[in-house]
């Protein structure tokens, strides 16, 4: 009878620690609540005067920047901590009070991010880039190379044109011209500038490929906060391209957390919406299964889009999907045609896929000379793999 009673206290004490665990846990949790609640309490009471600062001159930002490097100081290790004690539980037994110690847990603000985001800002540049005679207005005429086409020159003074009197096709247009080096010498300072005052007088392309500009660094130094700003602007006045760049950044979590859910959705836009990349990118997440269930038939028909729209990588992807039989029925035939497309898009891997497959002869019979061509072409374009072929 003895024993029996050791072992049911036993049980009992047990149970008393278990439940007091379960106690404290939940006042945790609670505990967690209350420092996020006021962390962002903080945070809301100061935000709408921050982002104002975006709008001044570098030098007047200098107190603002200081009251997000404080704040962030605190929300990047917020300690809530329960304190030891001991705990009441009413047991079969009757009370226990079990002992625990002081519990500790880290965790970061909520709006850690946001003020990131916006302290980055702050310490940026001024979106406009201003180039000598340009604020305002389309600038000096520009100096078309002498080998560019009599439909370059055309539109290149048409551009220039039409952005002096205010079309903001015209600026973003001949923004990108100066971008690419198009019948103008490249010039990233001057694209810009032209990309700015699109995006001033309303050309969501505009603004989109201002955000492209920061994101890639050109002529100006890298920013993934303006960069999501700008793309933000573009996508949210309809840009396909804004969309499209806006979803990468949310499925790599540049510059914002990481959601794989929005990135599928600015994706889906971007490609029901003539932006071929999207097609591509919304593609691979059902092919690779990125934050859904793999998808196969969807990945094919989404790769299928983006080919068709003119984008290379969705050929190239289409055409592994043909050649493995994955998805769609196998076909090394097609996946070779789709290779070959894909090259003649300017991508490397379709290259080096076609070479391989007419040198290993899949899909039709052996061509070493044809294969060669394809290495080359590759090899010119970067592939590595392709240049130990030769």
């Amino acid at each position: 009878m003895g024993v029996q009673h050791r072992l049911s206290g036993h049980a009992c004490d047990r149970e008393a620690r278990e439940r007091g665990a379960l106690v404290r846990k939940d006042r945790m949790e609670q505990a967690v609540l209350t420092a996020q609640a006021d962390a962002r309490k903080a945070w809301k009471s100061r935000e709408k005067k921050l982002q104002s600062c975006v709008h001044e001159p570098i030098r007047s930002r200098k107190k603002c920047i200081s009251q997000i490097e404080g704040w962030l100081k605190l929300a990047r290790l917020i300690s809530v901590r329960v304190h030891g004690g001991i705990e009441t539980i009413e047991t079969d037994c009757g009370l226990r009070q079990p002992t625990f110690q002081t519990q500790t847990q880290q965790i970061v603000a909520e709006d850690l991010g946001v003020a990131t985001t916006l302290l980055e800002q702050l310490k940026a540049e001024p979106l406009f880039v201003a180039t000598p005679g340009i604020r305002g207005r389309a600038g000096p005429k520009p100096s078309v190379l002498e080998g560019a086409s009599d439909a370059e020159r055309a539109g290149i003074v048409k551009d220039w044109e039409d952005c002096g009197k205010g079309a903001h096709k015209g600026c973003t247009d001949l923004g990108y011209s100066y971008q690419m080096g198009h019948g103008v010498r490249q010039d990233y300072a001057r694209a810009l500038s032209l990309y700015r005052l699109g995006c001033d007088r309303g050309s969501s392309t505009g603004c989109s490929n201002l955000g492209f500009m920061y994101d890639k660094a050109l002529g100006v130094k890298r920013s993934s906060g303006l960069a999501i700003k700008l793309y933000r602007q573009g996508c949210d006045e309809g840009s396909a391209l804004g969309c499209s760049n806006l979803g990468t950044m949310y499925q790599t979590g540049d510059g914002v957390e990481k959601s794989y859910p929005r990135a599928h959705d600015l994706y889906k836009y971007g490609c029901e919406h003539g932006n071929a990349l999207a097609c591509r990118n919304q593609g691979r997440m059902y092919d690779k299964g990125i934050g859904m269930g793999e998808n196969f038939p969807r990945a094919a028909a989404l790769y299928l889009k983006a080919c068709e729209g003119g984008d290379g990588g969705g050929c190239t992807n289409l055409g592994i999907l043909y050649e493995n039989g994955t998805g769609v029925k196998k076909s090394p035939t097609r996946a070779l045609h789709l290779y070959k497309k894909s090259c003649q898009k300017g991508r490397a891997l379709g290259c080096f896929y076609a070479g391989v497959n007419l040198s290993e002869g899949i899909g039709v019979p052996a061509d070493l000379p044809q294969s060669r061509h394809f290495f080359q072409k590759a090899c010119r374009l970067g592939n590595k793999d392709a240049c130990g072929k030769l």
